[in-house]
């Protein structure tokens, strides 16, 4: 449930950061639109969520009961029409007019859509391998915020 809240947090984070509604040409803001066309994006968001509660349900069995909820929740508001709004202005951000309809480009063929395709699978994979690491050695990391605690906890009896 905490990798959730972070996951969620960071991705709110991230579009709320560029929520200031990125100036853009009509031609440019369409241009945006034809690429997440190009790449699926609605059926990629749904995707991501399904993997996203798959991986945090393998972490915490105890999930599986909430996941129809979860699930629900997610698809409600992470496929929003304003969600994918704020996913075209981190792209009218980014990239140029000229660089979209390139990438659009690149991505109508076989291999930009493999590469669109794995580079999810490899950010979910190093997703996975991050929160393996930090499982495997958090024993070392809460000993490590109980010293600093103890210290702070030192620092402010003496004042």
């Amino acid at each position: 449930m905490r990798s959730i809240k972070i996951i969620l947090l960071l991705a709110l984070f991230s579009l709320t950061f560029t929520s200031l509604h990125a100036q853009g040409t009509e031609s440019h803001r369409s241009a945006v639109n034809d690429l997440l066309e190009t790449v699926e994006f609605e059926k990629n968001m749904l995707e991501t969520i399904e993997n996203m509660l798959e991986l945090q349900i393998r972490q915490n069995p105890d999930l599986i009961a909430f996941r129809d909820v979860m699930s629900s929740f997610f698809i409600k508001h992470l496929t929003s029409d304003e969600v994918k709004e704020r996913y075209v202005d981190i792209y009218l951000e980014s990239f140029t007019e000229e660089e979209i309809v390139e990438l659009n480009s690149f991505f109508k063929t076989d291999l930009g859509r493999k590469y669109y395709i794995e580079s999810q699978n490899l950010s979910l994979k190093g997703m996975q391998i991050g929160e393996e690491v930090v499982q495997q050695n958090m024993g070392e990391f809460q000993q490590l915020m109980m010293e600093r605690a103890q210290e702070l906890e030192g620092a402010i009896d003496q004042q």
